[in-house]
């Protein structure tokens, strides 16, 4: 990477489609999410234009994980507040997200990291 200093703190989750590498850099304040292509002619990865985003940050959270249906929709699910919120993206260059999350109680589970690093969306709930 011909600029691969994304961000000077956080934590990262990554996702590559075969076509786009997408890199979410976390931090307790300002989740940014970056879109890079790759350029066969010049052995580099690009950042797309309009990237990075910064996407919807539930209060109290600690992690963040990201992943991408069938659809090609983007999902990220950040524990805060008792919950876990999954926001989505709703434009299909990844540019503009959800701003209300689906939420779900974490009551009972075992661990708000494990459900983060296991909990993966592939299509959205019956009632949208």
């Amino acid at each position: 990477f011909a600029n691969a200093v994304i961000q000077s703190a956080g934590n990262a989750d990554v996702k590559w489609n075969g076509t786009d590498l997408f890199v979410l850099v976390y931090t307790l304040t300002t989740p940014r999410l970056y879109k890079y292509t790759y350029v066969p002619a010049t052995r580099a990865w690009a950042l797309v234009t309009g990237f990075p985003v910064t996407l919807p940050n539930p209060t109290d959270s600690e992690t963040m994980v990201l992943e991408q249906d069938s659809s090609g929709r983007l999902w990220a699910t950040a524990e805060g507040g008792g919950n876990a919120n999954i926001y989505y993206s709703t434009s299909a260059d990844h540019r503009t997200w959800s701003t209300t999350p689906v939420s779900r109680a974490l009551r009972g589970m075992p661990s708000k990291f494990a459900l983060a690093s296991s909990w993966h969306i592939t299509s959205p709930p019956a009632e949208w």
